[in-house]
């Protein structure tokens, strides 16, 4: 396999990019498909210059999931009614979910021994760069690409349709609202750096590399209110 492949950001990126696009389209794919891909982040990760190489991989999976969620986002905001954009965005976030879990596994190789070796890069340790499990990484760019890149776009189409719900409107689908608060808060909670996560449970570095799904606690509480909440979430992204 070695052969063929390319260790560049490009040849990382040619070697993952149909299979993940199935995967995110929620297309089935066969076990062939899904231990070639996790193969290929093996193979990437042992070579001989591997954390050079790991990196590749990693940059590789930014790209495919900018140039995805991108497109998406772009698909949502094309749409011309405040229910029109909730409901594609509900629908896309659901799928959306399953494909990071999904994708997590492909790469649990990168995630349990490349990225013990790039945690210890001192770009990564001060915090100019962050570093993420790959779960965590499609939780950021999501909110990096649908939110921050757009933004106003779902939030203030989620605002619309609360006041409808508020005014009294008939058929105000107030639920699409709920989804958008849960999308954000559970992309908060998930989208968080290998580095930031030692330091808020007091784990040492390597530690944290035992359990991907180590609770934190909760810092900061959103208000009570919907309203409230998504508009502190805007002012977030501005």
């Amino acid at each position: 396999m070695n052969a063929n492949l390319e260790f560049t950001i490009d040849g990382a990126f040619d070697a993952i990019k149909d299979t993940l696009a199935k995967v995110f389209r929620s297309e089935e794919i066969t076990a062939l498909e899904y231990m070639s891909l996790n193969t290929v982040a093996q193979v990437f990760c042992l070579s001989n210059e591997r954390s050079k190489n790991g990196g590749l991989m990693y940059e590789a999976i930014i790209r495919f999931l900018r140039q995805f969620i991108s497109e998406k986002a772009a698909q949502i905001g094309a749409l011309t009614t405040p229910v029109d954009r909730l409901l594609e965005y509900k629908s896309a976030w659901e799928n959306f979910k399953k494909s990071a879990e999904g994708t997590d596994g492909m790469f649990s190789y990168l995630n349990k021994n490349w990225m013990k070796q790039a945690a210890d890069n001192e770009a990564f340790k001060s915090g100019d760069k962050k570093l993420y499990f790959v779960k965590a990484l499609c939780m950021v760019i999501w909110m990096e690409d649908m939110f921050k890149k757009m933004s106003g776009v779902i939030i203030q189409s989620a605002l619309a349709v609360l006041k409808e719900g508020e005014d009294g409107v008939e058929g105000a689908q107030v639920d699409l609202v709920k989804v958008v608060l849960d999308s954000l808060v559970e992309m908060s909670t998930e989208g968080v750096s290998i580095m930031d996560t030692c330091k808020r449970i007091g784990l040492y570095d390597q530690d944290v590399f035992l359990d991907e799904d180590t609770d934190e606690e909760e810092e900061d509480k959103l208000p009570e209110d919907p309203r409230q909440q998504l508009l502190a979430f805007e002012k977030q992204f501005q």
